[in-house]
């Protein structure tokens, strides 16, 4: 292990550590650098998959594994080699406080991430202040994922249940000092990128509830001329022409193997912001779970998901490919429990669809997945939330109840916002076990952890080599 690191002038706080309690992320100094080609090694990865659950902390996993399963635990993801804690800050944050928190369960409020920063971050393996995609606290232009992968001859591709050009996918492949100029932002992935495949939503055409408007919305698709170009069959990126596909009948007939696979893909689902969060109708703050009727005109992430791999993986010298389950994130804003249990249930499925890919395709010796979140939304807990135990002291009813299977267990959201939290991560196959050497720090209660820029420095690494070379 101590080959791994190496120390630089050390000041008198260690922001890795939070050994002063808040620190500002942004005046912060490394004082341990870490060799993440020496933790690498000679370790290769023809297919690299990364599944960001946006917005999903423990307790969104509790309460999808309560309603789905009756119990903790029963996730494939359960049984990874590999599962640790994992930072999410940012330079607009603090740096995550072990000490903090375990005095104060108000801390992790202070100051959180936004999902670009955390994006760029997986992406880049730099960190950046929030609301910027794939630039650093300069704007200026960091390689990321997408780029490393076709710099040594591998497909890439993202996909997600939002817009394609929202902040998680857009982190992967686009440059700009704002997540919000997603016109800009569609138009740089649509025809400045080398990346193979995008798939989502933001369907121009479409609303939330997969039916065709009367008022179209071209910003998350690069404004009507680039839309009409990409219907049309005309646009193109730095590596050829897209082909387009948008109906759900389309992206069914792809991941069933029927028809010849494009080459590279643009496909956006016919919904508007999400595939399914965002449907109208009912109370969505409390309804069960399905108690209002799906959108049945799109496809579910799982298939999606398919779909890539399936174009992806024509490239022999393999790929990598971020999948994204966004709309969870959107679920812990509006502190909607049942939407938010739907959104981690799809995941969960799109999850077992691709490690069932991996099994008939290579195996775990020729694949690396990792799942993890890019923060946690609501701060949700049990049903006692935070609440005060003295004039300036607080304490948190952190577990949701069991309530069995089927059921909405006992919870309580404390925040429509983004926190600052620890969230998990898991990760089994090639390359796998380079990501427990960047667990550098230690938390009472979680154990060891890694960062959310270690990681994207980890994969930037694998994705160095070209396998047998």
């Amino acid at each position: 292990m101590k080959s791994y690191f190496s120390s630089l002038a050390c000041a008198s706080c260690s922001f890795l550590l939070g050994a002063c309690g808040i620190v500002s992320a942004d005046s912060a100094s490394d004082t341990v650098t870490i060799d993440y080609k020496a933790i690498v090694g000679s370790c290769e990865s023809k297919n690299t998959i990364l599944m960001i659950c946006d917005g999903c902390g423990y307790n969104q996993i509790a309460a999808a594994d309560f309603y789905e399963n009756g119990s903790l635990h029963t996730q494939p993801y359960d049984l990874f080699p590999v599962i640790l804690s994992l930072s999410t800050w940012s330079l607009s944050s603090y740096v995550y406080d072990p000490e903090a928190v375990s005095k104060d369960p108000k801390w992790v409020l202070k100051g959180p991430t936004d999902s670009g920063a955390s994006a760029t971050a997986f992406a880049t393996g730099t960190k950046t202040t929030n609301g910027k995609i794939g630039v650093d606290k300069n704007n200026s232009s960091l390689l990321n994922l997408t780029e490393q992968a076709a710099q040594i001859g591998k497909s890439a591709g993202v996909v997600s249940t939002m817009p394609f050009s929202h902040a998680t996918p857009a982190g992967f492949v686009a440059h700009n000092a704002s997540r919000n100029n997603y016109e800009e932002i569609a138009k740089n992935m649509v025809y400045d990128s080398k990346a193979d495949v995008i798939i989502g939503a933001g369907h121009p055409l479409y609303d939330n509830d997969g039916k065709p408007t009367t008022s179209p919305q071209y910003n998350y698709v690069g404004g009507e001329d680039t839309w009409n170009q990409l219907v049309g069959g005309t646009a193109k990126n730095k590596e050829g022409s897209w082909t387009f596909i948008e109906r759900k009948n389309s992206f069914d007939s792809l991941a069933d193997g029927l028809g010849k696979l494009p080459k590279r893909l643009i496909g956006v689902a016919q919904a508007y912001y999400t595939l399914q969060e965002e449907r109208s109708n009912g109370n969505a703050g409390t309804d069960t779970v399905g108690q209002v009727p799906f959108n049945t005109t799109v496809p579910e992430l799982s298939t999606m998901s398919t779909v890539a791999l399936r174009i992806l993986s024509q490239d022999t010298a393999g790929f990598f490919l971020m999948i994204e389950g966004g709309a969870i994130d959107g679920a812990g804003h509006s502190n909607f429990i049942a939407r938010n249990i739907e959104e981690k249930m799809d995941f969960n499925k799109a999850v077992r669809t691709v490690i069932a890919w991996i099994e008939k395709n290579g195996g775990w010796e020729n694949n690396l997945l990792v799942i993890t979140g890019d923060h946690e939304t609501g701060y949700l807990t049990g049903p006692q939330g935070i609440y005060q135990v003295a004039a300036d002291s607080f304490a948190v009813d952190y577990d949701l109840v069991n309530n069995g299977k089927g059921k909405i267990p006992g919870y309580s959201w404390n925040t429509g916002n983004h926190t600052n939290q620890l969230v998990p991560l898991f990760a089994k196959g090639s390359c796998a076990d380079a990501f427990p050497a960047t667990a550098i720090n230690h938390d009472p209660v979680r154990g060891s952890y890694t960062d959310n820029a270690a990681v994207g420095k980890t994969l930037l690494q694998i994705l160095t080599k070209k396998n047998g070379k």
